[in-house]
């Protein structure tokens, strides 16, 4: 007897889940204030110092910023302030210790560099990691023209380009894992819409297989090839619908904005693409290929082939009409943060 099984063992490994791609908690880290050269632009400096702070705190998942008005730490970090202008260290024992005190794993350090020639600021960050943490040391440059440094939006932007420098690696990382993850589902979706276009090739071996083992070894090399698209497919959407969640979460701690959005609707519409078109109708088709192989009586498998053949149409026609619009938001999903990514 001929079974076709919905559930297989699984033969390809699910991804990993985004929530597991930072399960740490939020990094304690400080915010010192810029340095500016020269000293005659100190107020930009301190409001850089501030949107930079903010923007931390925008990935409150990621950061957990000292509050430096009031951690006992600050006379230290006056103290520190005038030593480094007046000896050019980078930073004392007592700044370190006193991070360290107040549970500081990291300690960010800018510069606001004005360049006369070329009439720009350059303003540079440092992520310096403390004695105890396993995060390395980053560093990030951007530019920004004098005319637009008093400007609030502008430095804000500024300083969202220098966060995402900093994670340049991550973003990249994610990006590309999610997007793996997409053209696995394509690849299945499609790969699945041939083995049902493409059934009656081989179904018709069940009349030849009861006098023919060549044919009835064939047909179950087909079954078996069959299920395995199934199995493929199954394992790579039951991820997505499963953790679905977790991707966004994880896709926005380092994506925020159009892009993180753009993340929640691509996904949306890949689960609505599959409930539409398969969620209710693969149990059948798979029940009603099992009747069909089985049925000994001519008529009885006339009638099963016929309900197969018009479900088999059904499902057909539908992802024709449906994966384009899936196979746009994936590609338009690629495009975008592939672009973002370079900018």
């Amino acid at each position: 007897m001929i079974r076709l099984a919905f559930y297989l063992t699984l033969i390809f490994p699910l991804l990993p889940a985004y929530s597991q791609l930072n399960t740490s908690p939020p990094l304690s880290t400080y915010v010192w204030d810029f340095d500016a050269v020269p000293a005659e632009y100190a107020q930009q400096a301190a409001w850089l110092t501030e949107d930079f702070e903010d923007e931390l705190l925008n990935h409150k998942e990621l950061y957990r910023v000292l509050d430096r008005r009031d951690l006992a730490i600050v006379k230290e970090h006056e103290k520190a302030n005038e030593m480094v202008q007046k000896e050019g260290q980078a930073y004392t024992v007592s700044m370190k210790e006193g991070l360290q005190s107040a549970q500081a794993e990291a300690f960010f350090r800018g510069t606001l560099l004005y360049d006369d020639a070329s009439g720009e600021f350059r303003i540079k960050v440092t992520m310096n990691a403390l004695s105890g943490s396993s995060e390395k040391m980053r560093q990030a440059e951007v530019s920004l023209r004098k005319a637009r440094i008093d400007d609030n939006q502008s430095r804000k932007e500024a300083a969202e380009r220098l966060f995402n420098q900093l994670h340049a690696e991550e973003k990249k990382a994610i990006r590309d894992q999610l997007s793996t993850q997409m053209d696995q589902y394509l690849f299945a979706a499609q790969e699945l819409n041939s083995q049902i276009s493409g059934m009656d090739n081989w179904l018709l071996l069940k009349d030849q297989m009861k006098k023919n083992a060549e044919a009835a070894n064939s047909l179950n090399g087909h079954l078996q090839e069959f299920s395995e698209k199934i199995t493929s497919y199954n394992a790579i959407i039951e991820d997505l619908k499963n953790n679905r969640s977790g991707y966004q979460t994880s896709f926005c701690l380092y994506w925020q904005g159009q892009e993180c959005q753009n993340v929640e609707r691509l996904l949306e519409d890949v689960i609505r693409f599959h409930d539409r078109i398969f969620l209710d109708d693969s149990n059948d088709l798979i029940e009603l290929t099992n009747h069909y192989l089985q049925a000994s009586k001519s008529k009885e498998a006339s009638e099963w082939k016929e309900k197969l053949d018009a479900l088999r149409k059904e499902i057909v026609s539908d992802m024709m009409r449906d994966l384009p619009d899936v196979q746009y938001s994936i590609r338009q999903f690629k495009d975008q943060t592939l672009q973002a990514l370079r900018d």
